[in-house]
């Protein structure tokens, strides 16, 4: 059986609303595994927003390439995939890029500022990808709970990844 594939050609794809919480401009339970493919798209936050996608997985394999977020300084964090079933997918993210992400205090929130999010994953490939320019103003977050990162790999629980492979 074919994994289902969401494609984006090359272009720039401006999100310009928000989800149902939360300021997420697109969240998504993955149901199944599938791919995201890119050809040079840049996905580019228009407005404030907590992350620009957040994705419950739910022990799903996980598969991106040749997308470039543009966090415009408006976004908190670029992308964030959360598995709630114990560390039971792979996430593979290959030829990506996560750009300006920034915490400006308007978003109320305690966590800091970052390019990529992913917790609770058996198994964690990124390559080929990189992280530019993340930052958050002064007083925001909380002091000593997080601050700025490029990229976060963390546990679900009591259940940390088997494998994680950053080149």
């Amino acid at each position: 059986c074919a994994l289902p594939i969401l494609y984006f050609p090359k272009g720039d794809y401006l999100l310009t609303g928000t989800g149902p919480r939360s300021n997420r401009q697109i969240e998504r339970t993955m149901a199944r595994s599938f791919h995201i493919i890119g050809d040079d798209a840049k996905i580019i936050c228009g407005t404030t927003a907590e992350y620009m996608w957040y994705f419950f997985n739910k022990g799903n394999d996980f598969n991106m390439r040749g997308i470039q977020f543009e966090g415009n300084n408006k976004a908190l964090a670029c992308l964030r995939i959360e598995d709630f079933e114990g560390c039971t997918g792979t996430i593979q993210i290959d030829r990506c890029s996560f750009l300006n992400t920034y915490q400006g205090g308007d978003l109320g929130l305690l966590l800091g500022s970052g390019a990529l999010f992913i917790s609770g994953s058996k198994y964690v490939n990124l390559t080929n990808s990189f992280v530019v320019n993340h930052s958050r103003a002064a007083n925001t977050g909380t002091p000593g709970l997080a601050g700025t990162v490029g990229v976060a790999i963390q546990r679900s629980g009591d259940a940390y990844p088997k494998s994680v492979n950053v080149s």
